[in-house]
């Protein structure tokens, strides 16, 4: 009988010690993470990409030098050229040219776009990755080096179920509360609710947006399909075109 306690004492100091390891090993995990991350996972979603739209003007004379433009973004990221994988297009008196390519996973994606009217150049690079927001934004870093460049970011994840349209307001608000945001405005539409914010958190990493007055550097929008899923967009400062 007393063997049979001292095994018990034992197995219930080792459930003790591992709920412990357990306990302690989330709690770095959780430290670990980055704000955006923890809004994603305090509201059940999956992370599934992250997006960089990136836009400059550039003052140059020729099609040729819009291409030598391209070419040392190309030399900046580290990429070889590769002529195969550019596209040239007209519209009006402007000259065209797409440069898609992928490195290490990372969907790149070039657009720059000639103006022989002003001498200017719309410079625009969309990077699509699966790795982090950090990650996305060492290319943003490496880029305004050498172009003044602004950067948008948006991230993706899914819920794998549907959501009621009042629910997704209140999982919103957990997110922002994740990343200290404070709500500015509202927008529901059917099966969209979006709503922007400002976070002191991500003043020294994310370049605001003033629009009338009001200054925003996120929003986050959720949106159910039509297969059953939800899907949450965050966006830094904003997000940019349809979601």
């Amino acid at each position: 009988m007393k063997r049979f306690l001292l095994y018990i004492i034992i197995f219930a100091a080792l459930c003790h010690i591992a709920d412990t390891s357990i306990h302690s090993a989330v709690s770095r995990d959780f430290e670990k993470r980055s704000p955006y991350q923890l809004s994603f996972a305090s509201i059940g979603a999956n992370l599934l990409e992250f997006r960089m739209d990136s836009w400059a003007k550039i003052k140059i004379n020729t099609t040729e030098e819009m291409k030598q433009q391209l070419k040392q973004s190309l030399d900046i990221l580290e990429i070889e050229y590769c002529e195969n994988n550019l596209e040239y297009r007209k519209s009006g008196t402007n000259d065209i040219i797409y440069y898609n390519t992928v490195k290490n996973g990372d969907e790149i994606d070039f657009t720059l776009e000639y103006d022989p009217n002003n001498c200017e150049a719309f410079y625009l690079v969309t990077i699509t990755s699966n790795k982090s927001l950090e990650h996305i934004k060492s290319y943003h870093d490496r880029l305004t080096n050498n172009f003044n460049i602004r950067s948008y970011y948006l991230l993706t994840g899914k819920i794998d179920y549907p959501i009621e349209y009042t629910a997704k307001y209140n999982l919103i608000q957990v997110a922002l509360k994740n990343v200290g945001a404070e709500e500015i405005n509202v927008f529901k539409d059917g099966r969209v609710v979006s709503v922007t914010g400002y976070s002191e958190l991500l003043e020294n990493t994310i370049l605001s947006e003033v629009i009338q007055n009001k200054e925003y550097n996120i929003q986050i929008a959720m949106r159910s399909s039509q297969v059953g899923k939800t899907y949450i967009y965050m966006g830094f400062p904003l997000i940019l075109g349809e979601y």
